[in-house]
């Protein structure tokens, strides 16, 4: 970002330009949290469990450390249990990789997400 001192203009009034670019959002859909709490679902994998550094830390002692993950391929977003001890469900059926769709419950021990698409 660069600053453009317009010495025509009066003291205290600044010129402001900006671009609009469509396209640049890659959020694809959110996970919502018990809380109301929208998490954006874009590029970078989420990783939801009991660690302090995961994406989404749950305290929760029946969640792994690192428990699952959320992830965008070739526009499609998918969870993957990541080894988990007591397993991932979604829906009520305990999944590997399961291919989201809106409206999907994820469970991770007593805690659950809503999955919502920005479009199907």
């Amino acid at each position: 970002m660069a600053i453009d001192r317009k010495t025509s203009l009066p003291k205290s009034a600044f010129h402001i330009v900006a671009t609009v670019v469509e396209g640049t959002d890659p959020t694809v859909g959110w996970l919502i949290l018990g809380d109301g709490r929208r998490v954006d679902i874009a590029d970078e994998p989420v990783v939801i469990g009991r660690l302090a550094d995961c994406s989404i830390p749950i305290n929760d002692p029946s969640a792994s450390r690192r428990h699952a993950q959320i992830s965008v391929e070739k526009g499609a977003v998918f969870v993957d249990d990541l080894d988990s001890t007591n397993g991932t469900k979604v829906n009520g059926r305990r999944v590997q990789r399961h291919r989201l769709a809106t409206g999907d419950l994820i469970t991770i021990g007593t805690t659950s997400f809503r999955f919502e698409a920005i479009a199907d």
